[in-house]
């Protein structure tokens, strides 16, 4: 499995693709602003993207989904209550495939009412639910 890490935009936000190989299909997850160090990764290395996963509808982890989609053709995802374009609607218990990943989702509202977790190989794209839930016990963690 190919998993690789930006940091990208002025909020110095995670975006990650992740692949079955070089070559192979695979998603971009959370595509922030700033979304062209990520765009040539997918093309130096060669990836079919078929999705666009969004942890949660916050601009910061939003704001790439249109370019990488008229780039690659992929489809965003996002939870069904999310207040965006959409192509493919998950909540608790989705699961599907790209290539050989699977991916199953949890819904995890408490940051917003529409984040999600992606789990993936033994993986978990979180967004910011664990910054959520540190706001909400410890109060604001910055």
């Amino acid at each position: 499995m190919l998993l690789q890490q930006y940091e990208v935009g002025p909020y110095q936000n995670f975006t990650y693709l992740v692949a079955e190989a070089e070559g192979g299909e695979g998603v971009v997850i959370d595509p922030s602003f700033g979304i062209d160090p990520v765009l040539r990764g997918v093309d130096d290395l060669r990836v079919k993207v078929r999705y666009v996963l969004n942890t949660h509808s916050h601009p910061d982890h939003v704001a790439g989904n249109r370019e990488v989609k008229e780039r690659t053709g992929a489809k965003v995802v996002a939870h069904k209550v999310a207040p965006l374009n959409q192509d493919v609607s998950v909540d608790a218990g989705s699961r599907f495939d790209s290539g050989r990943l699977r991916f199953d989702v949890l819904h995890t509202p408490g940051h917003t009412p529409d984040s999600v977790l992606y789990l993936f190989e033994g993986h978990v794209a979180t967004g910011d639910t664990l910054w959520g839930l540190a706001q909400q016990y410890l109060g604001d963690p910055l």
